[in-house]
């Protein structure tokens, strides 16, 4: 965005003064996305990979994990492995990991898209054989009936166009067994990705904090934003960055 885009935009503001430092703050923002942008252009090129998060949140991990070329991922809520995704880059980087996708369907594409370890469970807070999973077109908002608030159920009506939700049943099992039944011999995770929308505070709530320990935490915030921060701050984590759609966390 060029001086004269920015003085087209703000002209209507009536005090030189306000105009002025909007200007300023204007450019400031739009100098630091190019950057921003620019960094992120440099990386893939260099190492031969594409950042597919949503909001950045891959990019943002690599940032704080220095493009660190080996580690161990979990991806809760992995869809196919690749679309909008918080852990696929990681993998292209030589890390190792397991990706945990509850919709049948995505799970197909996930085996096919990664090749760390896939699982097709919802993690939720026990273990069960038959589980009410809602799932539509709108596959990215597929959630476990328990989870699933009359707002989110709205939104999946109104994104699919359904008048009536679709239900399957899985199974479920927990963060704790997953890892005893699968992984014994892992107890620290570099980086955990939950987006489920909804029960993500349930699910923290089960993990044995004593037992494992993560680098960096991504975790969709689906909960009253405190809550949230306030929990991970008794298992000693911190925010790292608030992006709003996810709150990432490190150690204290």
């Amino acid at each position: 965005m060029d001086i004269k885009t920015i003085n087209n935009f703000l002209w209507w503001v009536p005090f030189k003064e306000i105009r002025n430092y909007l200007k300023n703050a204007v450019n400031e923002n739009v100098y630091l996305n190019n950057k921003y942008s620019f960094l992120k252009n440099i990386i893939e090129i260099n190492n031969n990979i594409k950042f597919k998060s949503q909001y950045d949140q891959d990019f943002l991990v690599y940032e704080y994990f220095n493009g660190k070329k080996n580690g161990f991922f979990i991806d809760i809520g992995a869809h196919n492995g690749e679309w909008i995704n918080n852990t696929y880059i990681f993998e292209k980087l030589g890390w190792n990991g397991i990706c945990i996708e509850a919709d049948p369907d995505n799970f197909e594409l996930l085996k096919k898209n990664r090749k760390c370890y896939t699982y097709n469970f919802a993690i939720d807070s026990e273990n069960s054989d038959s589980i009410k999973f809602i799932r539509s077109k709108v596959d990215a908002l597929n959630v476990l009936e328990k989870h699933c608030s009359d707002e989110h159920a709205k939104r999946i009506k109104s994104e699919a166009k359904i008048d009536n939700l679709e239900y399957i049943n899985i199974k479920s099992i927990t963060f704790n067994d997953l890892m005893k039944n699968y992984h014994s011999e892992i107890k620290h995770i570099d980086f955990l990705s939950l987006d489920i929308e909804g029960g993500e505070l349930d699910i923290l709530k089960t993990i044995d904090f004593n037992t494992y320990s993560f680098g960096l935490l991504t975790i969709e915030n689906n909960e009253k934003e405190n809550t949230l921060i306030d929990f991970m701050k008794t298992k000693g984590y911190k925010v790292l960055i608030d992006i709003g759609c996810d709150i990432l966390f490190v150690k204290e």
